[in-house]
């Protein structure tokens, strides 16, 4: 009898082939035909590359899961968390950096979080050639990962916070409400801390829709930081998230967003909690959907990255990137460092109309005040380290290497904050690295051949209260490190770039080198 389908009179090679194209879901659509297209559909060869595809460093084999397949559906819909690479929260004024991979040694995602401290190999200060009531902080920080406890871990067949099957989750009188939420919608528990009774969870979070996003919308990330979708970040007295905010399909889940929760739970041990089941990729990708219940949270940190190509540096955007930076009392703290188009660049913030006519006005008098306003000119420390005979036009580094001379705007917004301005704020912002911004190309010796151009630098009270932004000047120093002169206080402050691959890839390798000295399972 010939076959009814062109499809199923290829041979194995070539129908491998075709499937090798098809997305996951399709596959698990394809497997549901017949005997023969399941069986091609579950080969490892389709899906080993699915999974690497999602890993800094490929693996060759899928141990402790039986196969590539098997290993693909626990982690779904996970493998966001390793693609994306760099995650920051929103938890307190500080959050946290954390970078997210996969541990090949227990088939387990793990972040862990992502820390500075100065070194003390140099001096702490030393006196500006310029200006000698002006310090300049030295800086030379230590960036590593945070190793004793991880921020996040889900593991091979990862349990669920409560058990579905238990009627005593649910409330009495609503016998359905476990079936009202989507597989999506399910917390994972996570088996970080060794404490008793201290308990974490991971949640999916539910993208919002781009055309119910302002301003005004408590969101998580905020506009000013670049993200491929947003989630909603509102929440009741009690810390609880609406019901709302869980996505209860696939389609419906962010990728670039979602939330960890911390409770603590001393009077009862641990609720027995259900594994997920790897059997066909059908259930395990939620077509079915499953009931779960929702518990209700002491800590709710939403988390956010940013997209990849926002943050590595491009020839025409060799500033943008990862960056730390020296905030004296506050410590280290990371901030990400943008370059953004014309057409995608926010307004500046209220209160900096006098910077923008500046501006503007390419190269006007720095003591000028264009708007009419309150007089908020540069201060005469400005005036007084502009060389002699420098023009707006003129610069040595200002030119960079000729090809793409320096433009545009460059927004420095933190990641990591403090009491001071949180995380998520702009720390500084130079509204024009070009000509229209430029004061000088510096010559005394400790930063001869920068190019220096006018910020601002954002101050507030402890507790985020009357912020405001105060004249500053940005030093160019070269594209892994900048300083700021913060003009109000009377100090300069450095910057430098935090190699995000080598944190990656150095954690990447250690999980696979454990990997590799396992005996085979």
């Amino acid at each position: 009898m010939e076959p009814t389908s062109r499809l199923l009179a290829l041979p194995d090679e070539l129908l491998q082939l075709v499937l090798y194209f098809l997305e996951p879901f399709d596959l698990a659509d394809t497997a549901q035909c017949c005997r023969r297209l399941a069986l091609q559909s579950y080969d490892d060869r389709i899906w080993r590359p699915l999974v690497n595809e999602s890993l800094p460093i490929p693996i060759s084999s899928p141990s402790p899961a039986p196969s590539f397949r098997d290993l693909y559906i626990a982690h779904h819909p996970h493998w966001f968390l390793v693609k994306n690479k760099l995650w920051y929260t929103d938890s307190g004024p500080a959050g946290k950096l954390i970078i997210a991979t996969y541990d090949a040694s227990n088939a387990a995602i793990v972040a862990h979080s992502v820390t500075a401290s100065r070194t003390h190999e140099i001096p702490d200060f030393h006196l500006w050639e310029l200006d000698h009531r002006v310090m300049i902080h030295n800086f030379k920080p230590e960036v590593r990962l945070h190793w004793a406890v991880p921020a996040l871990k889900i593991g091979y067949n990862s349990e669920l916070v409560n058990d579905p099957e238990k009627s005593d989750q649910y409330p009495e009188n609503d016998a359905d409400e476990k079936q009202r939420v989507s597989r999506y919608g399910r917390e994972i528990l996570m088996d970080i801390f060794k404490e008793p009774g201290i308990q974490c969870s991971f949640i999916l979070s539910r993208k919002l829709p781009e055309v119910i996003t302002d301003p005004n919308t408590d969101i998580w990330p905020p506009l000013r930081l670049p993200c491929l979708d947003r989630t909603r970040n509102d929440h009741d007295m009690n810390g609880q998230m609406h019901r709302g905010h869980a996505p209860t399909r696939f389609s419906e889940t962010s990728q670039s967003t979602f939330r960890v929760r911390r409770w603590a739970d001393f009077g009862k041990p641990r609720a027995q909690s259900s594994s997920r089941v790897v059997g066909s990729l059908i259930n395990a990708l939620g077509l079915l959907g499953a009931p779960d219940t929702v518990r209700r949270p002491d800590v709710i940190a939403t988390c956010a990255t940013l997209p990849l190509d926002s943050w590595r540096p491009t020839p025409e955007k060799p500033w943008q990137g990862i960056w730390v930076g020296d905030y004296s009392g506050h410590g280290c703290e990371f901030l990400y460092i943008r370059q953004p188009d014309a057409a995608e660049a926010l307004p500046l913030p209220e209160g900096l109309e006098w910077l923008q006519a500046e501006v503007d006005a390419n190269g006007s008098s720095l003591g000028q005040n264009l708007t009419g306003s309150e007089p908020r000119a540069a201060s005469a420390a400005s005036a007084a380290t502009a060389a002699p005979g420098t023009n707006p036009a003129e610069g040595g580094l200002a030119d960079d290497d000729g090809q793409h001379p320096p433009s545009g705007r460059l927004e420095a917004i933190k990641l990591t904050g403090d009491p001071n301005i949180p995380r998520g704020q702009y720390t500084f912002i130079a509204p024009d690295i070009g000509s229209a911004g430029f004061l000088r190309v510096a010559d005394e010796e400790s930063f001869r051949g920068a190019r220096v151009v006018r910020s601002v630098g954002h101050l507030a009270g402890r507790g985020f209260v009357d912020d405001d932004y105060s004249p500053s000047q940005l030093i160019m120093i070269s594209h892994n490190r900048l300083a700021q002169y913060w003009e109000g206080f009377g100090h300069i402050s450095h910057f430098e770039r935090v190699d995000i691959d080598a944190l990656v890839y150095s954690k990447a390798s250690k999980s696979t080198a454990a990997s590799a000295s396992l005996p085979p399972s």
